[in-house]
């Protein structure tokens, strides 16, 4: 009888698992087609586009990841939850037209009541999908908000009431504000972009062409990690999904060549998170920075190629530097495939971001347009080859990936929407700002300094995304009123936003790639950040000669400040590595890292000093080889 029971039980468990995919399924689907239609012909309010997002991103939260493991538990608070998510969501699509105005100035307590459910439902789908850290951040946002007359100092402000704070909260300036907005057009639509990509086999294809390319180099395995995560990257716009897909296959294969396992998990999370920073396709805060500066996407993505390039050559050449001093080899011809067939077999599926970069650059027409034409192309190029061919289900299922893969993204964007709002509301980012200029005494070096440290802390633990839209809205105004251009200031915050995956004590790429590794999380942490010190040096570079992002200054100037930079950034890693021709002494090691920061900062003489150190570090070290 018992055993009866108990298969009943399992059954009714499957059927409820079942119903649960089904509709999630379901809710995926709906979001990409309705999102495609309504970006293919134009138009829709920015207020009601928000709330559809964010109810469809809710609710695919509460199905694909149950409160408890106790199943009865689970359905009546996932129920709840859902109920209050639809609810919301249809008070919103309904009276929009009047919250629009009454929001901010005077909420009903109908709008407070809604306004309230609305924050908890955020935070509850937050802490499912993304852990605690950002959504106590938000709590505590809160709570300052209400409470801030109780606190010292310069964080002292009035205790706003809570229908003041909702009437903040609950509109365009926070959870439906910049962050979820540009969520809801361009980041959604380039994850989707992304997700076809993946559906026609190109990311087998970006695997094979970086065996191809960089499998036989010395520490073979590591440098395929590097390219492989940098063209993958471009798709993914996650450090720790890039750490997923691709660490699997590049981690065994470092150990195996001969790398600790730490040091495989930290060449993988460095090139992992570096794939959000790489043109065309960047991460969702690329898309959020648009928005922020006012200016077109294509600018961003002009900006982001040679602070890229510097990244990615910092780490190529640290890895290069360890395989060097532990006479490590590459793979042979027989484990590798041929370049030549790799891009026989694979070439079309570069077409759709030929054409997503021509879209973008050559007719210079917006994102959206440009996402658009790269998923219809790329279902049209995956038709060239019978192996990658997608029919009507595999359309379907990219859609349905798309949207489910887009929810860590969506919620995100709406936490931070809440901390932000109360920024606006209660001073603080004016504070802070203001306490940067303070502490820095009008030194730039000191500033960038501090808020480096504010973007790391404040990415600790919490997706690059709100990490840059906090540091937005308070890092970056005080760097611009320190004479910082616009878009350098913001580019800055956002290079450290995303470099908070590999820094300790809270390295969640790092983290990641242990796991594979079976490696120790902390020791991973660290050797990430070692690797990731050239990059660390790179937003400094752009602060300092803006025209290496702008492209205003003459093109001697600017590559005289690309040569020194890649120069300093070489040093560096002969530095950190300690290896020139043979191990370098300590005070070799000391002249090398003045003359990367030499080289970093603009200049001629400094250029002149910096290289000149590298000389006598460099003959000093061969004369003792």
């Amino acid at each position: 009888m018992s055993q009866s029971r108990s298969c009943r039980g399992t059954d009714a468990s499957k059927r409820s698992i079942f119903t649960r995919e089904n509709a999630a399924s379901a809710v995926a689907l709906g979001l990409s087609v309705w999102l495609f239609y309504i970006l293919a012909i134009g138009g829709g309010d920015p207020w009601l586009m928000r709330n559809v997002v964010l109810t469809a991103g809710a609710l695919l939260v509460l199905l694909l990841k149950p409160v408890s493991k106790s199943a009865t538990r689970s359905a009546v608070l996932d129920s709840v939850f859902i109920l209050a998510t639809i609810a919301t969501g249809v008070y919103i699509w309904v009276n929009f037209s009047e919250l629009v105005f009454r929001m901010r100035v005077s909420p009903t307590p109908l709008d407070v009541a809604f306004a309230i459910c609305a924050t908890v439902i955020v935070l509850e789908v937050t802490r499912r999908a993304e852990g605690m850290p950002l959504a106590v951040l938000a709590i505590i946002a809160i709570v300052y908000a209400r409470y801030g007359n109780y606190f010292p100092g310069m964080f002292r402000t009035r205790g706003y009431s809570v229908r003041r704070i909702m009437g903040m909260v609950f509109g365009t300036d926070g959870i439906y504000g910049t962050a979820l907005g540009a969520a809801s057009t361009y980041a959604l639509l380039f994850i989707i972009f992304g997700s076809f990509l993946q559906a026609s086999k190109a990311g087998d294809f970006f695997i094979n062409l970086a065996n191809a390319i960089a499998g036989r180099a010395r520490g073979g395995p590591a440098k395929i990690a590097i390219v492989a995560s940098s063209l993958f990257g471009t798709i993914s716009g996650s450090s720790v999904a890039n750490v997923v897909t691709t660490g699997t296959l590049t981690i065994p294969a470092m150990k195996k060549t001969g790398y600790k396992a730490s040091f495989a998990a930290a060449v993988e999370a460095v090139a992992s998170t570096g794939g959000q920073l790489v043109p065309p396709v960047m991460g969702a805060a690329a898309f959020i920075m648009a928005e922020y500066l006012g200016i077109p996407y294509l600018q961003i993505v002009t900006a982001a190629i040679v602070p890229a390039v510097f990244y990615y050559t910092a780490l190529y050449w640290m890895v290069h530097l360890r395989a060097t001093r532990r006479d490590l080899r590459g793979m042979s011809r027989d484990e590798l495939p041929s370049l030549v067939t790799v891009m026989r077999d694979g070439w079309h599926l570069l077409i759709p971001v030929a054409v997503l970069l021509y879209v973008l650059i050559g007719m210079k027409a917006s994102a959206i347009r440009a996402g658009l034409a790269g998923i219809i192309t790329c279902v049209v190029a995956s038709w060239f080859k019978s192996s990658t061919r997608m029919n009507v289900k595999d359309i379907l299922r990219a859609l349905e990936q798309g949207a489910r893969s887009s929810t860590s993204v969506i919620v995100t964007c709406a936490t931070s929407g809440i901390i932000v709002a109360v920024f606006s509301l209660t001073g603080l980012g004016l504070k802070l700002a203001s306490a940067i200029l303070a502490y820095s005494h009008g030194s730039l070096a000191i500033a960038l300094v501090l808020s480096m440290l504010i973007a790391i802390i404040l990415g600790m633990g919490v997706p690059s995304v709100p990490a840059y839209a906090i540091c937005a809205s308070v890092v970056a105004p005080a760097l611009v009123q320190m004479g910082v251009e616009p878009l350098a200031a913001h580019m800055f915050v956002f290079y450290f936003s995303a470099l908070s995956a590999v820094t300790p004590p809270v390295a969640l790429a790092a983290y990641a790639a242990a796991g594979i590794a079976d490696a120790n999380p902390m020791q991973a942490g660290w050797d990430a950040f070692s690797l990731a010190l050239g990059g660390f040096l790179v937003p400094y570079l752009f602060v300092y000669e803006p025209s290496v992002i702008l492209f205003n200054a003459p093109a001697w100037t600017i590559a005289s400040v690309i040569i020194s930079g890649l120069v300093g950034i070489v040093a560096l890693g002969m530095a950190i590595e300690g290896w020139i021709f043979k191990k370098a002494t300590w005070m070799e090691r000391a002249l090398l890292a003045l003359a990367a920061v030499l080289l970093i900062k603009p200049g001629t003489v400094t250029d002149i000093v910096g290289v000149v150190l590298i000389v006598v570090a460099a003959y000093g070290n061969k004369r003792r080889a």
